[in-house]
């Protein structure tokens, strides 16, 4: 298989490579309710006193809370906030330039600043074959392509984008990988806007050389080939690294 004899190396290296740059990828980790033994109980004594009865307001069942309150206070105003939660909408940059395979047959659309790492993610030459290799070393984004003929593919034997998906997933989940605690934490179909082409993301979190770190799988099925971009980016980078690397692999174009 091609493409994939390249995969189990690339992992590997690109993964600690990337974590060189990813200092804001730790997770803090949960923290745990203290257990006790002792169970405290309280209870009224014979020497509380009981509250005088004409102290005691008056509650209207049918009124609020609010107006309850107001009540009891008299002529105190009680102020009130609207409080409304909102989401930040990720912010994907512009994808300003263009990448494009050596034979130009394949091109996507990336950020203006990332640039190719051809040489730079690996210099022995593990991932020559992923023909794009891209990203950002300062935002600790990267971006791997490569593909592979289905009849080729198929000695595997794979013979769906499901195959092709699953057997992505199981190497980067493997023992040999160097994501280490691999746990697939999202998987869904997706149809590519550019070329309508149609695959299977998945998403992977665990760590590498003690950083945490989340892996996104990308695999397309073609007329001919099976592609596959695997992204990656430290685990607190999540939203934003996977709102970029789709839209990134949304603009892939086969010529």
């Amino acid at each position: 298989m091609s493409g994939m004899k390249y995969t189990g190396m690339a992992l590997a290296v690109t993964l600690s490579a990337a974590l060189i740059f990813s200092a804001c990828g730790k997770k803090e980790k949960d923290e745990q309710p203290v257990e006790t033994d002792s169970v405290v109980e309280f209870s009224m004594d014979d020497s509380t006193e009981a509250i005088p009865a004409e102290v005691i307001p008056e509650i209207d069942p049918n009124e609020s809370y609010a107006a309850q309150v107001q009540a009891e206070l008299g002529d105190v105003e009680i102020p009130t906030t609207d409080i409304t939660t909102k989401t930040a909408a990720v912010s994907v940059p512009a994808l300003s330039q263009t990448m494009s395979t050596p034979d130009g047959n394949v091109q996507i659309k990336v950020p203006g600043t990332w640039t190719d790492l051809k040489g730079q993610i690996d210099a022995t030459g593990a991932l020559e074959g992923y023909t794009i290799q891209t990203g950002s070393m300062s935002e600790a984004l990267f971006l791997t392509y490569t593909s592979e003929a289905k009849s080729d593919a198929e000695n595997s034997p794979i013979t769906s984008i499901d195959d092709y998906s699953g057997w992505l997933v199981q190497y980067v989940s493997s023992v040999n990988s160097a994501l280490q605690n691999a746990r697939v934490v999202s998987k869904s179909d997706v149809r590519l806007t550019q070329s309508t082409m149609d695959g299977k993301k998945t998403v992977l979190e665990g760590t590498s050389n003690g950083q945490d770190v989340v892996f996104f799988v990308y695999a397309v099925e073609g007329a001919t080939s099976y592609h596959q971009f695997c992204c990656w980016a430290p685990a607190g980078l999540r939203n934003a690294a996977e709102a970029t690397f789709d839209a990134v692999v949304n603009t892939f174009t086969v010529f």
